[in-house]
């Protein structure tokens, strides 16, 4: 009997699949990370490496799991993703936010779940990044070879724990620091309220991690009941030598400099499934419409009433970069 003849996409995640294998073989995690347990962790964070920085940095990726159909979607891979890449000259969004744009578009005009599912799971998320010290374990325990330095890393896509640390500081909370994209209700600072200098070398305050679950879900967790510790501290002579290990939190993260890789692990993902066949007509109908709004404007046709159709067409297809963000969370 014939051997059945591997498909496109199948070849590609295999191939994928090895390239990740190999990837995590030969580093894997990165030792300095710290994403807190459940539990209670005490913490100093330290000032980024040049001051006119914020004191974290976001850095955004997406999940591509090993399987679009499994229900829980746990195996995959992050693939940190820039959000416009150098084409030939020309600017590119990332094919992946493309992607997800017009599967929500789509999915929502025709009620379609599946298109909402496959959109959820492929949009841009992020982790938020800080430099650190950490003195005690899950269980508040010092540690037993002493302080050491980590970078700290907030998984939950919204920032549950750096949104709260801005707000004991008395600080607006940025949800990504490379889009200037600041949250609207953090800048509201109450005047009578105490906040408190989480950073300062001389006169800093340690700050106590609080980890816990609040449902079934992974992401049902709550950093609510951290808090301040009650004086302030200046940092002893072992704390200012981990200091010397901050790393720049801006170039922590290697992002994937290649399109066509970006491009080629989308349609490893979504294959050739009638969902994504859907999505991509819509893609290359906005695309020809923005092409012939471009034409008649270089023509200056005299053909008003066409192009302004057109026009108001392309502008219902594109939303600021933030509202896309909200409306996919709202969403999920």
């Amino acid at each position: 009997m014939a051997k059945q003849k591997m498909s496109y996409a199948e070849k590609l995640r295999q191939t994928l699949k090895e390239k990740a294998e190999k990837a995590l073989a030969s580093g894997g995690a990165n030792e300095l990370e710290f994403a807190p347990d459940f539990g209670t962790y005490k913490i100093r964070i330290l000032p980024p490496v040049d001051p006119n920085d914020l004191f974290y940095h976001t850095h955004s990726y997406h999940w591509i799991p090993e399987d679009i159909e499994d229900k829980d979607n746990r195996n995959g891979r992050y693939l940190w993703t820039k959000k416009s890449y150098d084409v030939d000259g020309s600017k590119k969004r990332d094919p992946i936010d493309e992607a997800v744009q017009q599967f929500y578009s789509v999915g929502r005009k025709e009620d379609d779940e599946d298109l909402l599912k496959i959109g959820g799971i492929l949009k841009r998320k992020r982790n938020f990044f800080c430099n650190i010290i950490l003195y005690t374990d899950k269980d508040g325990e010092p540690l037993k070879d002493g302080p050491e330095f980590k970078v700290l890393v907030d998984k939950t896509n919204e920032g549950k724990l750096m949104r709260l640390i801005c707000a004991k500081m008395g600080i607006p909370f940025w949800r990504d620091v490379e889009d200037n994209w600041v949250d609207k209700d953090s800048t509201k600072i109450d005047p009578e309220k105490d906040y408190y200098d989480l950073i300062d070398v001389d006169s800093g305050r340690d700050f106590k991690i609080v980890k816990k679950s609040t449902g079934k879900h992974a992401w049902d967790i709550s950093y609510e009941d951290s808090f301040v510790m009650n004086r302030a501290r200046k940092l002893n002579d072992t704390d200012k030598e981990l200091m010397e290990e901050r790393v720049d939190l801006k170039t922590w993260i290697a992002y994937e400099d290649d399109y066509d890789v970006v491009k080629e692990t989308l349609e490893g993902v979504i294959g050739n499934s009638e969902e994504s066949e859907e999505a991509e007509d819509i893609t290359e109908e906005t695309e020809e419409i923005k092409e012939d709004v471009k034409e008649e404007s270089k023509k200056k046709s005299n053909s008003k009433k066409t192009t302004k159709k057109k026009a108001k067409k392309v502008k219902n297809e594109e939303v600021d970069d933030e509202d896309i963000e909200d409306l996919l969370d709202e969403l999920d």
